[in-house]
């Protein structure tokens, strides 16, 4: 089947299965369809919308807003967007109206103002929800992100912090598994090094690995006694193609208590890495390691690996790791579902893919 006539056929199944009421059979469809073709602004358009049936409203925007930045002029996306906002917000005649004494629907309100980047508003949001609240943790993480975006990094860093201290302190430190690299670097939490394991890996990007060596070399400044997998994976990245992955391994492994196995394998970015600053760093580390004499670097014997190194590669092997921006979870709640479906209306040339296979 030709790859025009193919997302012709996923395409209108999934707005079959939407209109059919199977919405996770339309999602998948239009999935199908956004892989062949992911210049399709109506396919984005069908699939946020199915979403915000299901609830999931993060992914019903970013699939709107992915439709207006195909197509600026999407009347019925800006249409959907505004639903999902006013709806949010609390402007709906369904929902409860705001109440000013109310800590969570405050936060709620602040944390669609961030979604849809009115980050003052959203502060302001978040500063009443903590006002009435101060032990609402992800209040001080959403504002954060909002700090973070109108570029006030000390502001946004200080939120970052509080939020894991409370986190952690109460034994929620699995609220860390969805921060970004940036975020967990600027914790200053132990437990986020377990969560940057992940960012490591060879599933994983460019900026990912690059980040995530960043945020260790960060927390390495506090915490040198870094688990076994994660000097394992530092050590993989520095035979990663690009050079500024390697770079910021090495400034990684500079603050960390290394086994001896470790040595051979900086010897060799020392000799023969291609960037100058790349074999500068390794020969500082090298240099740092007063207990290998006269440079002379042997491999240890592999002794087992302790119990915390087998349950962490265990865990990320299984383990898909979700780069979804997070913003959090909106309340799942039945959605306005008065939505203006039809092949025909909302697309500009039908006649091009719609029912020829």
């Amino acid at each position: 089947m030709p790859e025009s006539s193919a997302f012709a056929h996923f395409f209108n199944l999934g707005v079959d299965l939407l209109q059919n009421g199977d919405k996770q059979g339309a999602i998948m469809a239009l999935n199908e369809a956004l892989s062949l073709n992911p210049n399709s602004s109506h396919a984005y358009y069908y699939r946020g919308i199915t979403k915000a049936e299901i609830g999931n409203y993060d992914g019903a925007v970013e699939d709107l807003k992915q439709a207006l930045c195909i197509t600026p002029k999407y009347l019925n996306a800006n249409r959907q967007l505004e639903k999902i906002r006013q709806y949010l917000l609390g402007v709906d005649s369904t929902v409860l109206p705001l109440q000013s004494n109310n800590a969570t629907q405050h936060y709620q309100c602040g944390r669609v103002r961030l979604h849809f980047r009115e980050y003052q508003e959203a502060i302001k949001e978040f500063n009443q929800a903590l006002q009435i609240n101060p032990n609402l943790v992800a209040a001080y993480y959403s504002r954060g992100k909002s700090y973070y975006k109108l570029k006030k990094k000390e502001e946004a860093i200080k939120d970052f912090q509080t939020s894991a201290k409370l986190f952690c302190e109460n034994n929620q430190p699995d609220k860390l598994a969805k921060w970004t690299p940036f975020e967990l670097g600027e914790s200053n939490r132990e437990e986020a090094i377990f969560y940057l394991i992940p960012y490591l890996s060879k599933k994983s990007s460019y900026d990912e690995k690059r980040l995530a060596a960043s945020a260790i070399h960060k927390l390495a400044n506090s915490y040198k006694n870094i688990s076994a997998l994660v000097i394992r994976l530092l050590l993989d990245n520095l035979t990663y193609p690009a050079p500024q992955v390697r770079q910021y391994a090495l400034k990684a492994l500079s603050l960390i208590n290394l086994p001896k196995y470790a040595f051979p394998i900086i010897q060799e970015i020392a000799n023969s890495d291609p960037k100058i600053y790349n074999r500068n760093l390794a020969k500082t580390i090298l240099e740092n390691i007063n207990s290998v004499p006269n440079g002379e670097f042997k491999h240890s014997d592999k002794s087992k690996p302790d119990n915390r190194y087998l349950s962490e590669l265990k865990f990320f092997d299984a383990e898909e790791i979700d780069n979804s921006y997070n913003q959090g979870y909106f309340t799942e709640e039945a959605y306005d579902k008065s939505m203006d479906y039809g092949y025909v209306d909302d697309l500009s040339n039908p006649e091009d893919y719609l029912y020829n296979y």
